[in-house]
């Protein structure tokens, strides 16, 4: 049983923002784009007995880590996603300029993504056309997922995360 959590982030300021809300937090700062093989061995190892959550930038940059990291663990990976649009500075919209109470929002609907999980075929995705612009922003305002997400990237996160047909459309008539 994982008993304790560690939350990675993109940098210093992401840490010092989550340090400033919670007490008592463990987390691993990537230096941005310094993700090497040995910061990726250090935290598969701490998998084994911490949850790992994932808690990047809304940008490019951020998704960009996320998925190194979780293509990188072969068990489970948690993800946690803030929504760029509730981030109220125009300059830079990430984890350090998200109101307290938007990361405490964010922290509370961790998702489980896992790369063992294929409950949708690519047939049944294009079949329902849940690739299309309209049902993409949907799907990811739901999840709080950059709305620009990719086709392949929404249908990896939806296999990842273990959802069907029905829990789409369910998604998509209710928005």
């Amino acid at each position: 049983m994982k008993n304790n959590k560690i939350i990675i982030v993109e940098g210093k300021s992401d840490e010092a923002k989550l340090r400033s809300i919670f007490n008592d937090i463990n987390i691993i700062v990537t230096n941005g784009f310094n993700i090497g093989k040995q910061l990726l061995s250090e935290i598969k190892h701490l998998s084994m007995n911490s949850m790992i959550i994932v808690f990047t930038d809304p940008d490019n940059g951020g998704n960009r880590i996320r998925k190194i990291i979780n293509d990188y663990l072969d068990n489970d990976c948690y993800n946690a996603f803030i929504d760029r649009n509730l981030i109220s500075n125009p300059n830079k919209k990430g984890i350090a300029e998200a109101e307290e109470e938007e990361i405490k929002k964010s922290l509370s609907k961790v998702i489980k993504l896992s790369n063992s999980i294929n409950t949708m075929t690519w047939d049944e995705y294009l079949e329902n056309n849940f690739y299309l612009k309209k049902n993409r922003v949907k799907i990811a305002k739901k999840f709080s997922w950059n709305c620009k997400i990719s086709s392949k990237v929404l249908f990896k996160y939806i296999n990842y995360m273990g959802l069907k047909v029905e829990n789409i459309e369910e998604i998509l008539n209710n928005e």
